[in-house]
C-alpha cells in the first residue's frame, strides 16, 4: 500500500488507485505462493513426491496456469479503450469473467472435493484479493483520471 501512495503526480484518486492495486497485489502474490507451497506439501504427504499429481490433479495445475495467464495478459494488453475496439480490448473486456469462472472452477471442482480449512481459506483470500487488484487496475488504465 505504501508504494501505491508513495509513487506517482499526487493526484489522491491515483495515489488510492495504486495503493489498493500493490495491497491487493502484494496479497495475492503472497497467499498464492502459500497455496502452491500447500499444493506440494500435499503430494509429499500423500506421495512421498513433491510433484505426483495424485492430491492435485494435473487440471488443477493448468486451470491455476490459465488463470495467472489471465491476469498477465490482462495486465500487458490493457489501456484506454479507443473508439472502436480492437481484439485486445475485447480481451480486456472478457478478462475479469475469465478470471471469474476459473476461479470457480477451481474452487467448486477442484477445492470442495479435498480442501482442508486452511486451504480453502487460502483460495478466497487469494481470489478476493485478485478481484480487488483487477478493480483497481482497470480504474487506473481505462479511466482518465488513473492515469
Amino acid at each position: 500500500m505504501a508504494l501505491g501512495l508513495a509513487t506517482g503526480d499526487g493526484l489522491a484518486a491515483r495515489m488510492g488507485l495504486r495503493a489498493i492495486f500493490f495491497a491487493a497485489a502484494f496479497a495475492y502474490l503472497a497467499v498464492s505462493s502459500v497455496d502452491f507451497w500447500e499444493h506440494l506439501r500435499l503430494e509429499k504427504v500423500l506421495t512421498g513426491r513433491w510433484l505426483a499429481f495424485s492430491a492435485v490433479p494435473i487440471a488443477e495445475t493448468v486451470n491455476h496456469a490459465l488463470t495467472t495467464s489471465v491476469l498477465v495478459l490482462t495486465f500487458l494488453l490493457a489501456r484506454p479503450f479507443p473508439e472502436v475496439l480492437a481484439p485486445r480490448d475485447w480481451y480486456v473486456v472478457a478478462a475479469p469473467v475469465l478470471y471469474l469462472a476459473l476461479g470457480w472452477v477451481d474452487e467448486l471442482v477442484y477445492h470442495r472435493r479435498r480442501a482442508v480449512h486452511r486451504e480453502d481459506l487460502m483460495h478466497t483470500v487469494s481470489h478476493l484479493a485478485g478481484g480487488a487488484m483487477l478493480t483497481a487496475f482497470y480504474a487506473m488504465r481505462l479511466t482518465r483520471f488513473g492515469g
